[in-house]
């Protein structure tokens, strides 16, 4: 077109100008995808034979690009029921109501029973008495009770008024992790909820750039358009994809993040640990 007058030189730097720019972006995007690939692989701990090979990666499933139902309270119960967090809690405050209880019991008096037994030697002279002493013929006995509380008994109040401290805590620390969990599993359920209405947005506006560049591309067949306004839309096009295909990957993203607060990732993924 260039030789015969319809298309300038300039048209035709254009062109080239931009199919180098895209070759140059096509690069950094391979280096990217390789770059993470090498990084998955390491998280899957492979031998160090495996991790020499110059291996590609090749994901068989296709990202989930449906709304999955979800229901608030029941994840709100599922997560308070299975979060690692909420055991923990209910774990210190078993530990700390043993805690106050053992320290309410050291306030109370000591009652305990004493008894002694002896030998004694008895005799008219000192070898009499020792041979006696070793013959058991005379016993003592002795036995008694002995109750013992100490004045002010500070030291054990000191301690069970900070036992009931740690138990509150406990307590309270067990109310702010039920928060937390709830306040993030409502987060997470927004987080899918907008991801998924993002997907229908950019694939809307994906396909209304397919129609702006087709139509250019008419347009330019006939001479109504310039190679720089189709080099546009074809621009606009890849934003646009990219943008979907951005929306896609946040909306899978998402739907882990939200198996994470519910503690069931390795359900959802049908993952065991051995």
């Amino acid at each position: 077109k260039a030789k015969a007058g319809i298309m300038s030189i300039v048209d035709v730097l254009q062109a080239e100008a931009a199919v180098a720019s895209r070759v140059e972006q096509v690069l950094v995007a391979d280096k990217t995808i390789r770059d993470q690939e090498d990084q998955l692989r390491r998280l899957l701990n492979p031998a160090e034979e495996d991790l020499r090979q110059d291996l590609r990666l090749t994901p068989l499933d296709q990202p989930v690009v449906t709304l999955e139902p979800i229901s608030l309270q029941e994840a709100i119960d599922t997560a308070i029921e299975q979060r690692p967090e909420i055991v923990q809690a209910k774990k210190n405050m078993e530990s700390s109501d043993l805690n106050t209880q053992f320290a309410k019991n050291q306030l109370l008096p000591t009652l305990s029973f004493q008894g002694t037994m002896g030998m004694a030697g008895l005799g008219s002279s000192y070898s009499n008495s020792v041979n006696n002493n070793f013959n058991g013929d005379f016993y003592n006995y002795g036995a008694g009770l002995v109750l013992s509380y100490p004045l002010g008994n500070r030291s054990a109040w000191s301690t069970y008024n900070k036992r009931q401290l740690e138990e509150q805590n406990a307590e309270a620390s067990l109310v702010s992790v039920r928060q937390q969990i709830i306040v993030g599993v409502r987060e997470a359920v927004r987080r899918v909820q907008t991801d998924f209405k993002r997907i229908e947005t950019t694939r809307s506006a994906r396909i209304m750039a397919e129609k702006q560049l087709q139509a250019e591309q008419e347009r330019l067949k006939v001479g109504l358009s310039t190679t720089r306004f189709v080099l546009d839309f074809q621009r606009d096009l890849a934003t646009a994809q990219g943008n979907e295909l951005r929306a896609t990957v946040d909306y899978n993203k998402s739907l882990s993040n939200f198996a994470r607060h519910k503690a069931t990732t390795l359900d959802r993924y049908n993952l065991q640990l051995n």
